[in-house]
């Protein structure tokens, strides 16, 4: 009973530090359980999926910085390689679709737009990857206040990936979805969406009046 106190004490502490981002000292705690008990199966699980966690956020801190500097190619190579180590990061997805859209690769946007609101709108929002038994991962995702900031983002950002490649419908539809679960007090969000929705509609219905006149 006394061991069983112990690991889950350390386990605890562990994931408390992951939590503040002090990972290093996550994994010194991780590694003290398994000092205590060789056998225990948590641990190890826990270790691999920080390693991992860790890799992915430098190499997100290098696309980062790449974006920033107007590296594209350099970001989305550095936004791949994270990708491939955790394809169920959000925040990597997110950065990744928005060096796709000053690409102006519109395609590239929309799948990883697409790949982060599908994850987002999964049950817990997390990876569908063999880390997510890890428990370690039930604690470390987004809470639902930014699970729906992440969701107008990227429903704006699509819509814009969609009106480059003139599917203006299409992106109409995916701002009134931001507006529709956007915070009502956000009201820079709320006035910001509404301008683009009225500027889109404006859009479409001078091109219907064009193609009425075409027509004529």
């Amino acid at each position: 009973a006394r061991l069983l106190f112990q690991k889950k004490l350390l386990t605890t502490l562990g994931m408390a530090y992951c939590l503040k981002t002090e990972n290093d000292k996550a994994l010194e705690l991780f590694n003290s359980v398994l000092q205590l008990d060789k056998n225990d199966h948590d641990a190890p699980r826990n270790m691999r999926y920080l390693e991992t966690l860790m890799e992915v956020a430098d190499l997100k801190a290098k696309a980062d910085k790449n974006f920033s500097m107007g590296s594209l190619e350099e970001a989305k190579e550095n936004y791949s390689k994270a990708e491939k180590l955790d394809p169920g990061h959000i925040q990597v997805l997110m950065n990744r679709s928005a060096v796709c859209l000053a690409m102006h690769d519109s395609a590239a946007c929309s799948k990883d737009c697409d790949t982060a609101i599908d994850l987002l709108s999964s049950s817990k929002g997390k990876p569908k990857s063999d880390s997510s038994a890890c428990a370690l991962a039930n604690i470390l995702h987004p809470t639902p206040c930014t699970k729906r900031k992440w969701q107008v983002i990227l429903l704006c950002r699509r819509s814009a990936a969609k009106q480059l490649s003139n599917d203006l419908r299409g992106a109409l539809a995916d701002l009134e979805l931001a507006k529709g679960i956007t915070s009502n007090d956000d009201d820079v969000a709320v006035e910001s969406i509404a301008k683009d929705i009225d500027d889109l509609k404006a859009k479409l219905n001078s091109i219907k009046t064009q193609d009425t006149i075409t027509n004529s």
